[in-house]
């Protein structure tokens, strides 16, 4: 499955709190393949860094909620998977917005310079890739807003 993070948008009745529960909503979304019309996002390998320009340009927590943000779902003991995360729907809201008012430009005026640096390529390249993640995350999360969903998150490192 590689490294990348998997988000999906969840009822709020029914967000599933345990570990097996999230394992087979995502095992379900990885055999059905991606994308889908449902209201998800797939970030490889630059969520870290996408983390990275949220964080810098948040003046509160919402920025923080993007990412890693909500209640971690551990795995049962002795297992090597990472936990799931949850974020309620409150949380949803917060991250849209956060998203919805904080253009690119000022993600990447706040942020971009930890970001460029980790890669070898032209400024260019890197902002074209980092700010389709971000179109991408603003319209997951404005969806899942506008619904009242919460969003499920998998890490697969």
């Amino acid at each position: 499955m590689g490294f990348h993070m998997h988000l999906k948008a969840v009822v709020v009745e029914q967000p599933p709190q345990d570990f097996d529960a999230l394992a087979e909503l995502f095992a379900e979304a990885y055999d059905r393949g991606f994308p889908t019309d449902e209201i998800e996002d797939l970030i490889h390998k630059d969520f870290f860094q996408v983390d990275t320009l949220c964080k810098a340009a948040s003046p509160d927590e919402a920025g923080e909620l993007v990412i890693f943000g909500g209640a971690p779902v551990h795995p049962p003991a002795g297992s090597p998977e990472p936990p799931f995360v949850v974020l309620d729907p409150d949380g949803v809201r917060a991250a849209a917005a956060f998203l919805a008012s904080s253009s690119f430009e000022r993600l990447w005026e706040t942020g971009g310079a930890a970001v460029a640096e980790r890669w070898g390529w032209p400024e260019d390249e890197i902002r074209s890739a980092f700010e389709s993640h971000v179109t991408g995350l603003r319209d997951t999360y404005g969806r899942a807003a506008a619904l009242g969903l919460a969003m499920a998150k998998h890490f697969s490192f």
